[in-house]
């Protein structure tokens, strides 16, 4: 770089072009948000949480499962008989909760969607510094977010959107039941019950994981532009 002295000009520092680490790691990141996506985008077809029962009833035994769905109904196998459970028919938290999931799960699978085809746009750019690899980066952090929070925040709320009356499923009680926990068991005075998650929350899981490793690749990709652009990429 030219020196002040002498009244001598500095010259600016030209844009550096993207070197092939910096274009395979941003291909990288549009390659982990859009598989973050894809598996959020398929957990709105499995259920998210189960409950197995089987109580006595007038006639007989009543007993089955429920997988809990994103939308507005469960699918239900009752005394062998497939069903279609809508969630208002049990209480309006149950139908609120997996309304929710559902909305939450497609605005995730769309900032992951735009973080990708951002970051697919930032590899192709001849310069280092790229808009295009900041807004990948902005997306990829709200998909993110947004992730981490549906999958921290849906077992808390799975238990307690279940209404504590006797209902179809074997009712609740206090301590052990499918209103106070995740996941667990429970068998007394002939009715027995077992819930916990099912594919779609793994599959939130697994979407959580791909977008972390995302950001990481992006922040990795930021700091290697950045020290090219002062010279020095050790930094």
């Amino acid at each position: 770089m030219p020196s002040q002295a002498g009244g001598e000009a500095v010259a600016p520092v030209a844009a550096q072009p993207v070197d092939r680490t910096v274009r395979l790691l941003r291909l990288a990141q549009s390659a982990l948000a859009l598989a973050g996506g894809g598996l959020v985008a398929i957990s709105l077809f499995v259920s998210w949480w189960a409950l197995t029962f089987s109580y006595p009833a007038s006639g007989g035994t009543m007993s089955g499962t429920i997988h809990f769905f994103p939308g507005g109904s469960a699918q239900a196998v009752i005394n062998g008989a497939w069903t279609s459970l809508p969630y208002a028919s049990i209480e309006t938290s149950v139908e609120s909760l997996y309304g929710m999931v559902e909305v939450a799960a497609i605005t995730i699978g769309v900032a992951a969607a735009v973080t990708a085809v951002f970051a697919a746009l930032a590899a192709t750019s001849v310069k280092n510094g790229s808009w295009t690899s900041l807004l990948a980066g902005g997306f990829n952090l709200a998909a993110l977010i947004g992730a981490l929070l549906l999958v921290g925040l849906f077992p808390i709320a799975a238990p307690q959107s279940l209404p504590n009356g006797p209902v179809i499923y074997g009712g609740c009680r206090p301590g052990n039941s499918p209103c106070t926990s995740f996941y667990g068991s429970f068998s007394a005075n002939g009715t027995s019950q077992s819930w916990g998650p099912e594919a779609g929350w793994y599959l939130a899981i697994g979407a959580l994981a791909l977008l972390v490793i995302a950001v990481s690749v992006w922040f990795v990709s930021v700091r290697r532009t950045s020290g090219a652009e002062t010279g020095d990429e050790s930094r």
